[in-house]
């Protein structure tokens, strides 16, 4: 196959699903444009995991049923999701009695577990019936970016054939090759290696075959053996793994690690994966002797930022070859929503002859910010994998994070909009310092925990404050009122919350400490942390808004966790939070 052409306003180089959803994008918005997918491999792909990236939220569908107008081929095509599904505790001991989080019902909006093989085959074919051109079997095996408006080439060998092609528009959708990173020397890598190996079987691994029959509560928990179509994160310190069903008929399982903690070399292979399991999760293990394992992939390190994503020479990148954070929360596909927008935002300030470089850079920057925020936050959650106490409230505080800061980007395009976007950064003045502190929070309590508390079972949307929270900020089409009304909302919510969170680890570490927090208590959320000497020259006692009473949020969070009676039974409980 020889291009049809050799001049096009954009060229896609890769045809995964960074590519294949950027074409699309472009062809719902702008059909008039030429536009060339390039791909390496030959359509249709293999139903394989040769790709992660599974697992979605609620972030990337929304990219991919509005921003791409796909709902309907979604609802039938991949699985409907029922929310992330955390197991802590120690691997040893007896499946059921670990404590678990995760969802009973489906939620009031869709995520999605992504079949990738299939899906990338079916945009193949979309965007082929929509009239995009896309070169499979081509390898690229140059780029020249040129300056001052000039057009950009890409040089291809297809059929035994070379051609030079021109573009104004040149996008690096070519995954870890990452090919603009290599030319213009923009990778930065992180500190602390983190890996993955993975692979599929046959069939549906539920957890629920593991269980008997006449454990009712446990399956009472989550009706209709529902749990299966969770993202299952199977925590311990340093690691966790997945299992993430595939309307394919086939289960994916993961082992992701950090390297301070579980050397790679020790499951980089399908035997050594096997052995890694017995070892640390022998339940998944034993299961697992009932399906054979078809395929098996590894990724070293995964984890990469850059210097810089796209260019006002009208360059950019997108999916792996652009940025990489960690895939614990699924943020793979977030980001790729995020970029293409970024990408299609630009395309159009350039039709319209509205393309600066401030604008450029602005957006490279909020990409690479995203990203680096996400491993920062993740990887450095990495040593309380598994810590029953410690995760739960961890997890908690990032999933109203994600849906109050995160969800209303990508709802309401807000990172596209300057004046918006200052508008609303304006109002999480009050919780951004508070951030570092809560991650700082949580890593020094796993080192001290008295593990006070005990669980076995949280449904994080049962909690009625992060219900609100989640109703609240995934809803599309607001005005800027709203967003800002809403964005003041769910801040307040933030602070009171992280004031509940820190008294209970207080109550933890330091019980003969809570005589100092007298009601009504109220506290400056910039200052928490677990160095009591620091208390007041931090201002702890000095808070800067203006005090809301914790009882609410306090209530909730005390109905879903019990406090164990011999703990009861050391403290003074004469202080009314608790």
């Amino acid at each position: 196959m020889i291009p049809k052409k050799n001049k096009y306003d954009v060229i896609i180089c890769g045809g995964g699903l960074a590519g294949l959803t950027l074409a699309r994008q472009l062809n719902v918005e702008f059909p008039e444009l030429e536009t060339l997918v390039i791909e390496k491999r030959t359509f249709p792909k293999p139903i394989a995991t040769y790709k992660v990236g599974e697992s979605t939220t609620e972030i990337a569908s929304f990219y991919f049923k509005e921003d791409l107008q796909l709902e309907s081929y979604f609802k039938n095509a991949h699985y409907k999701k029922l929310g992330f599904r955390f197991i802590l505790g120690d691997g040893k001991e007896e499946w059921t009695t670990r404590p678990e989080i995760g969802l009973a019902s489906y939620p009031p909006y869709d995520s999605l577990q992504m079949d990738r093989g299939v899906l990338e085959n079916d945009l193949y074919e979309i965007n082929k019936t929509n009239g995009v051109e896309i070169l499979d079997d081509t390898a690229i095996t140059d780029i020249e970016i040129n300056e001052n408006s000039q057009d950009n080439f890409v040089r291809i060998k297809t059929d035994n054939q070379a051609f030079d092609l021109q573009c104004r528009w040149t996008i690096d959708a070519m995954g870890r090759r990452m090919f603009f990173h290599n030319k213009f020397n923009l990778t930065k890598k992180m500190d602390t290696p983190h890996n993955a190996a993975w692979f599929r079987v046959k069939g549906r691994f539920d957890v629920e075959d593991m269980v008997s029959k006449d454990n009712v509560k446990y399956r009472n928990h989550v009706p209709h053996k529902n749990r299966y179509y969770s993202t299952f994160h199977i925590m311990g310190q340093g690691y966790w793994v997945w299992l993430i069903p595939l309307n394919s008929g086939h289960t994916s399982i993961g082992i992701v690690t950090s390297e301070a903690f579980h050397d790679f070399s020790t499951y980089n292979t399908k035997a050594k994966a096997r052995t890694w399991l017995e070892t640390h999760e022998p339940a998944i293990a034993k299961h697992l002797e009932n399906f054979k394992m078809e395929d098996f992939l590894r990724n070293k390190n995964y984890s990469h930022s850059a210097t810089q994503v796209c260019s006002i020479d009208r360059w950019a990148c997108t999916g792996e070859a652009a940025v990489f954070a960690d895939p614990l929360y699924s943020p793979g596909s977030n980001m790729i929503g995020y970029e293409n927008n970024c990408i299609v935002d630009l395309i159009r300030k350039d039709l319209n002859n509205d393309l600066s470089e401030q604008h450029v850079n602005r957006l490279s920057q909020f990409i690479i910010s995203q990203n680096e925020w996400l491993i920062d936050h993740i990887q450095g959650s990495y040593p309380y994998f598994g810590h029953q106490q410690v995760y739960t409230m961890a997890y908690l505080w990032s999933v109203v994070i994600g849906w109050s800061l995160d969800c209303p980007q990508m709802f309401n395009k807000t990172f596209l909009d300057l004046n918006v976007k200052t508008q609303l950064d304006k109002e999480n003045a009050n919780i951004i310092f508070a951030l570092g502190r809560m991650k700082q929070l949580f890593l020094d309590w796993h080192k001290v925990a008295n593990n006070t508390f005990t669980f076995d079972f949280i449904d994080y949307l049962g909690i009625p404050f992060i219900l609100d929270i989640f109703k609240r900020n995934l809803e599309p089409n607001k005005s800027l009122e709203t967003l800002l009304e809403d964005r003041i909302h769910t801040v307040e919510r933030l602070e009171e919350f992280a004031q509940v969170i820190f008294l209970i680890v207080i109550k933890d570490v330091f019980p003969e400490k809570l005589t100092l927090f007298q009601e009504p208590i109220w506290l400056n959320v910039n200052a928490i942390s677990l160095h009591p000497e620091k208390w007041e020259a931090d201002g702890l006692f000095e808070p800067k808004t203006t005090p809301r009473s914790l009882k609410n949020i306090e209530n909730q969070i005390l109905d879903i966790i019990q406090f164990k009676s011999e703990a009861k039974e050391k403290i003074d409980l004469d202080i009314s939070i608790f």
